[in-house]
């Protein structure tokens, strides 16, 4: 014979207090204080990562047209819309040297009139901008910049022409653009005007 199942009175004083609610409360606030700035640490670094990729990719394009043309691409400023220091036209245009041109994250559209979404191309040399101090051991050179995780432009060309080249050492988000120089290399050794990554 079955007996019935009666069922147990459920106990009282079993819920959480009011102290175990706040001790668990501050501890995810704990984890997340430690959390999200690694977080942000590790999208900045992604996003400089990113910019170097992109950079790459633009200087292929630009080695490949002076295999062509035997010479860099021009800064052509006053052309139709073109920003300064903008005008990829050369590398995409009859020949397609890189499909698009990437976008640095660091820059957005409302930033300078006109807008600008891309590195900056400066071309040194013949037709372009005169040569920053100390000159180059070449007739042409170019530099491609991003802003930077600073998001603000920090390479001057004078009185010091490479001051401001972003390195993550001086913490992730730091003072300094992130610059690739090609072509020629500068003439005063220790001014790294050939910086590669």
């Amino acid at each position: 014979m079955r007996h019935p199942v009666t069922p147990c009175p459920r106990p009282r004083g079993t819920g959480f207090t009011l102290i175990e609610l706040l001790i668990v409360v501050a501890i995810i606030a704990i984890l997340a204080a430690i959390a999200v700035p690694n977080f942000l640490e590790a999208q900045t670094r992604s996003k400089v990562s990113r910019v170097k990729a992109d950079i790459r990719s633009v200087v292929t394009a630009i080695e490949a047209y002076y295999i062509d043309w035997n010479n860099y691409p021009p800064n052509l400023p006053m052309i139709a819309s073109f920003a300064f220091g903008e005008n990829y036209f050369a590398v995409t245009t009859p020949v397609a040297y890189i499909t698009s041109i990437p976008r640095d994250v660091f820059r957005t559209m409302d930033m300078d009139v006109p807008p600008r979404t891309s590195f900056e191309f400066f071309r040194y040399g013949a037709m372009s901008q005169p040569n920053p101090l100390p000159g180059f051991d070449g007739p042409e050179a170019y530099s491609l910049r991003s802003l930077g995780p600073d998001l603000d432009i920090d390479l001057q060309t004078e009185p010091q022409p490479i001051n401001g080249v972003y390195d993550p050492t001086n913490g992730t988000i730091s003072n300094g653009d992130i610059v690739k120089f090609g072509g020629a290399t500068a003439t005063i050794p220790g001014i790294p005007y050939n910086i590669g990554f």
